[in-house]
């Protein structure tokens, strides 16, 4: 990316360029898009000024190494993290007294903590010296500080708070603010290796981007901000190779902005703080990255959930003011642009908000109808003219923050989800232990719409893929026999094809056997309701419908439900519709359409 002698010459002849000025704040209050934030920021800091911060049981702490329950503890976590986010920036914008004591009060919480990293994260986030497998056999020490996703989140958070507020905060504050920055993050980040140094997913960027944030905020000397620059250059080189050679990121969207929003902010920075000399915009992928995204939305709200996703996204205003500023053709549909005030527990990136969000992103007017051949993710998204949109994938088993879903694909009508792909499940301790995390629904191939073959499902691993895999503008078709562990099973030839002038859908899957199968059903997954209708399946969702249309002398259908957790803890009901074929022999093909 950089040599440490380019990073340091760059740095040398420059300085931090204050960010938030007296005459940034006066345009922000001015701007007429901001009107909506700005009221519900006002709102927000009140509720804030009030707002007790919570007390960190100890009995908090163990439960997720006791239960494999995160949720308890994130609240405690999140909120002096929250607090401090909205008070932050109501101190500075509206010079509001109140909302300064309330932050120096959150700050003063954070600076107190035991650690940085959450309970769940402390393992995977230690150094390859000190990782361990158990969260609480090792005291946190100088010598044992832990950065993870979160750590580096509240750092780039505390450093920016200090950039905001340093010299209206209390001198204690600040200088505590620098001591811990350093013991909990520079010294440990400078002096080991840490897991996630390794990976090539979100992980990757978020702590790397985070470190180099906080580190240009408040670290002036040029040599140490050049050894920390260096060594995270390396993890975002690592991560950049993470995507593919399409720019698609297979961890799903909202890893896309939890990953590559970071690097965004990091970059326009660098190149700000640098005149361009340090241009992380340059690397070759990151445009067709910056790309992808707006590539996997649909009418009504919704967009492309494989992997861990969500099924509603929008464009981050700061993030996309930046890549539009960059890239001033990228496609922004308006439908997807929110500025709403919706701070999180992050301070640089609900800062960015303001400081970076544009009229041209503001008024952007970008269109969704089209089609996406992503060969190397082997996706395929379409939308058509009457509202419906479909996203299909081939892939592996392997993927990052996978799901056993190769030859699956989801289909939504103006907004209403058809065909569902689930996205991510509640995220426990098991979710994330390979030998447990299939037996969880949603990311299972039982929650996807694939082929049961024998009563068996999909198996993870790499080695679990697609073949022969062939995106085109009509759609896709590839061999998911590998993705089975059916010894018998010699080729399950899928192919999709979608008209994107009727949005009329038409799947066959040729299946092949050493020996006739004992039973082969075709799974439907849907978030709707569902009922039989003669040769068909009527499938409704918030008054939208869509027919399943298939051979009923070949197959016999059977809808029934399944009951799981989703992300935030909350019951989920889905539909599933089976399709069995009635008299499996050694050779046929099963067909049905969608329309």
């Amino acid at each position: 990316m950089y040599t440490r002698e380019q990073i340091l010459n760059s740095l040398k002849n420059t300085k931090r360029k204050p960010v938030y000025t007296e005459s940034m704040r006066e345009a922000i209050l001015s701007k007429p898009y901001f009107k909506k934030a700005l009221d519900g920021l006002r709102k927000k800091n009140r509720e804030a000024i009030s707002a007790v911060l919570p007390h960190e049981d100890f009995s908090l702490f163990r439960l997720f190494e006791e239960t494999g329950s995160r949720k308890e503890f994130s609240f405690t976590y999140e909120a002096p993290r929250k607090k401090l986010v909205v008070s932050a920036l109501a101190a500075w914008l509206f010079d509001d007294r109140e909302a300064l004591t309330a932050a120096e009060d959150a700050l003063w919480c954070i600076l107190n903590e035991y650690s940085w990293a959450p309970p769940h994260h402390i393992s995977f986030g230690a150094t390859e010296a000190v990782k361990r497998n158990v969260s609480l056999d090792v005291v946190m020490t100088d010598d044992t500080f832990v950065i993870d996703l979160q750590a580096a989140e509240c750092a780039a958070t505390v450093a920016e708070c200090v950039l905001i507020l340093g010299e209206k905060m209390h001198p204690l504050l600040v200088k505590r603010a620098l001591v811990e920055l350093e013991r909990r993050i520079f010294k440990p980040f400078l002096a080991g290796t840490f897991v996630w140094e390794s990976k090539v997913n979100n992980w990757a960027s978020v702590c790397a981007s985070n470190v180099c944030l906080a580190a240009l905020a408040v670290i002036d000397d040029v040599e140490r901000l050049t050894d920390v620059l260096e060594k995270a250059f390396s993890s975002l080189e690592r991560y950049l190779t993470g995507f593919a050679s399409d720019g698609a990121c297979l961890e799903g969207l909202g890893y896309w902005n939890y990953g590559f929003g970071p690097y965004v902010g990091l970059a326009k920075v660098l190149y700000d703080r640098t005149g361009g000399e340090l241009d992380l915009f340059s690397v070759p992928i990151v445009e067709k990255v910056a790309r992808f995204y707006s590539k996997c939305f649909f009418k009504g709200g919704r967009c492309v959930s494989f992997a861990d996703g969500n099924t509603r996204s929008s464009f981050v205003p700061a993030t996309h003011s930046i890549l539009l500023w960059r890239y001033p053709d990228l496609v922004i549909p308006d439908e997807f642009i929110n500025l709403d005030f919706a701070p999180d527990a992050r301070l640089a990136d609900s800062a960015r908000f303001f400081t970076e969000t544009t009229e041209d992103f503001v008024n952007s007017k970008g269109k969704l109808l089209g089609t996406h051949v992503l060969p190397e993710a082997q996706w395929y998204i379409s939308s058509a003219e009457n509202g419906v949109g479909i996203a299909a994938k081939g892939g592996h088993n392997g993927e990052p923050h996978n799901h056993n879903d190769v030859g699956s694909y989801q289909i939504y009508k103006n907004g209403k989800e058809i065909i569902s792909d689930l996205g991510c499940g509640e995220y426990t301790k098991s979710y994330f232990v390979t030998s447990q995390r299939y037996e969880c629904f949603a990311p299972s191939s039982r929650s996807h719409s694939v082929p049961i073959i024998d009563g068996k499902y999909q198996q993870y691993g790499e080695d679990r893929k697609a073949r022969d895999t062939e995106v085109t503008e009509n759609g896709i078709s590839m061999d998911i026999a590998p993705a089975y562990d059916v010894g018998s099973l010699t080729s399950c030839k899928r192919s999709i094809s979608f008209d994107a002038h009727t949005g009329v859908m038409e799947l066959s899957d040729e299946f092949s056997f050493g020996e006739a199968p004992r039973s082969v059903t075709e799974r439907l997954v849907t978030s709707g309701k569902a009922c039989l209708d003669g040769d068909s399946v009527l499938i409704e969702n918030d008054g939208e419908m869509m027919r399943v249309s298939f051979d009923s002398a070949v197959l016999d259908a059977v809808i029934g439900t399944v009951e799981d957790i989703d992300k935030n803890s909350a019951l989920r009901t889905t539909t599933v519709i089976d399709l069995t074929v009635k008299a499996p022999t050694e050779h046929f093909t099963v067909k049905y359409r969608i329309e």
